[in-house]
């Protein structure tokens, strides 16, 4: 069995492509694998990485736990973020918790009180968090060990 799904990248397709036939694709395959997983676990999270674009049609859509967003307090390379870069972000980010999607940071924090600060903030808003490197690059394993 398997514990739930991160759906990841999902805000991609706007470096392919702008196109609106693009983000209707993307949306429905993000629908399709969250009923998908919710079919096979029923108790399965289902988790959105990178979708901000996504926010409205993932509030209203009861088969998706919840989004993972990088970078909302410290970004690449560990460079803060501008509040006025993060502050619209951050009132989607409240919608979605507020209608009980689950909300996870993934946050460059290279300090302590860098990551004392996002804890408290996290803590704050409800929020999960964790700490890493930005971007996010999500491997996967196949059969003989090699990364792929």
């Amino acid at each position: 069995g398997f514990a739930g799904v991160v759906l990841a990248k999902a805000g991609y397709y706007e470096e392919l492509s702008n196109s609106p036939i693009n983000r209707s694709e993307m949306l429905r395959l993000l629908e399709d694998t969250a009923r998908d997983a919710r079919r096979l676990n029923s108790h399965a999270l289902v988790i959105v990485h990178d979708a901000s674009s996504f926010y409205p049609e993932i509030g209203q859509n009861k088969e998706i736990s919840g989004v993972l967003e990088e970078g909302l307090y410290y970004g690449r390379q560990g460079r803060q973020v501008r509040s006025w870069d993060s502050d619209k972000r951050l009132a989607d980010l409240l919608k979605l918790k507020q209608g009980g999607k689950l909300v996870m940071l993934a946050e460059d924090a290279r300090s302590d009180t860098r990551r004392q600060y996002t804890a408290e903030e996290c803590h704050k808003h409800g929020f999960d968090h964790g700490f890493a490197e930005l971007p996010l690059i999500i491997e996967r394993k196949v059969t003989d060990g090699s990364k792929k």
